[in-house]
């Protein structure tokens, strides 16, 4: 039994030791070069079997790497006009439209119809059943209606004027978070409001190079 207790804790040391280990960045902001006291910085200092040194470029490499995700992710959204050029109207099959499309966290709807005459409601499945129109605070009017789908699941749409629910103007789709694997070329046909926006990732790509432009300013 000693023998057992011996080995459980010899295995949950070698499992647990990476994860108490310390990482020294050589000589701090000041990194690894010339005219530097490397003696004084590691003065004072108790390094043991599991520590990694690293220098200073590697930490600012892997900064700026987390910073440029950060700041591109929202750059490789899509946009998705409902409807394509047909827009949010009745007479038109809108399950046939989310067929076969795959949005994500991120991506965009955004609903275009002559203002006054349709409107656009987030709605949860029983209300998209049975089409029950939310309170008109909740509506949204202004014929280019942007929604950001900014968490994953089912999410339901619908036009709240007189019978159009009924009559065919809803929405139904599902949001995945994004998964890291190349976009499939779009097929012949497909509108381009469907893909993402030059302008909005040209947007996010000055806004990447200024962020980058101030931390490495600041180094």
């Amino acid at each position: 039994m000693a023998s057992k207790y011996f080995l459980i804790t010899f295995i949950i040391a070698v499992i647990a030791a990476p994860c108490l280990a310390t990482d020294y960045v050589v000589g701090d902001d000041a990194g690894w070069k010339l005219k530097f006291n490397y003696t004084a910085w590691a003065e004072g200092k108790e390094f043991f079997v599991g520590d990694r040194l690293k220098s200073a470029m590697a930490s600012k490499a892997f900064l700026i790497t987390i910073i440029i995700a950060v700041i591109a992710a929202p750059c490789l959204a899509t946009d998705y006009v409902v409807g394509d050029d047909a827009g949010w109207k009745l007479k038109f099959n809108y399950t046939a439209w989310a067929e076969g499309k795959e949005f994500f966290v991120g991506d965009r709807l955004i609903f275009n119809y002559p203002q006054a005459a349709h409107n656009v409601y987030r709605v949860n499945g029983t209300a998209f059943q049975q089409c029950m129109v939310p309170s008109a605070f909740e509506a949204l009017i202004s014929g280019n209606d942007i929604i950001t789908l900014a968490t994953p699941g089912k999410k339901w749409y619908i036009c709240g004027v007189g019978n159009h629910c009924d009559a065919g103007m809803r929405l139904a789709i599902t949001v995945s978070y994004p998964v890291d694997a190349p976009a499939p070329a779009p097929a012949a046909g497909t509108s381009a409001a469907n893909e993402i926006s030059p302008l909005r990732s040209c947007a996010c790509m000055l806004a990447a190079l200024a962020s980058l432009k101030m931390i490495m300013a600041s180094w």
